[in-house]
């Protein structure tokens, strides 16, 4: 598997993309800690507060940023801080919402390695995560921070409904019973 997920969030298997690319990107022998990023008074930059809230909502432990508490760039310092003490050797998988081409608006993509959150709006931010998902959620231009603005929140919403389903597919190990019965409709295939 490559070392990058890209989907769209209307794909049927949105979820399950994601859920697959956890499965072989994540170091389950470790915490696995969601750091969820963004602000609750950008319609743009929700995005991970709902994934926080959503995750929280179906019992997800480790969970940073959510609508009531989000992790955005007045307090990430602090709240990575806290991450730290109280799992000091975790595996984070960071969401963060960004901008992109006009192609890419609807895209949800996954990669190893850390994402730097703000940049899209010229902050200086530390970078998060072992993991990263990001969410296209409008075109980057001049005035990034109207454009987040002036972004569509059924979009939002729908993007991180995606992504919260598919790390809950991930850790309920659904995603390893979708990756079976895959290899074996593959294999099934190649003996026709």
């Amino acid at each position: 598997m490559a070392s990058e997920v890209r989907v769209f969030h209307d794909h049927p298997r949105c979820a399950a993309q994601i859920a697959e690319g956890l499965h072989h990107y994540a170091d389950t022998n470790h915490d696995i800690v969601f750091v969820c990023i963004g602000s609750t008074r950008c319609i743009g930059d929700a995005v991970g507060p709902f994934v926080g809230t959503y995750l929280m909502e179906s019992g997800v432990p480790n969970v940073y940023g959510t609508l009531d508490d989000p992790v955005h760039a007045t307090n990430l310092v602090e709240k990575l801080c806290s991450v730290r003490a109280n799992h000091p050797r975790a595996f984070i998988v960071a969401v963060d919402a960004c901008l992109g081409l006009t192609t890419s608006v609807g895209e949800i993509q996954m990669v190893v390695g850390s994402l730097r959150p703000g940049i899209g709006v010229g902050n200086d931010l530390p970078a998060v995560g072992d993991v990263a998902i990001g969410a296209i959620v409008n075109v980057q231009g001049l005035a990034s921070f109207l454009i987040l603005q002036n972004t569509n929140l059924s979009l939002v919403v729908r993007m991180a409904k995606q992504i919260s389903e598919g790390i809950n597919l991930w850790l309920s190990g659904a995603c390893k019973q979708v990756a079976a019965s895959q290899n074996e409709v593959n294999t099934c295939a190649s003996e026709s």
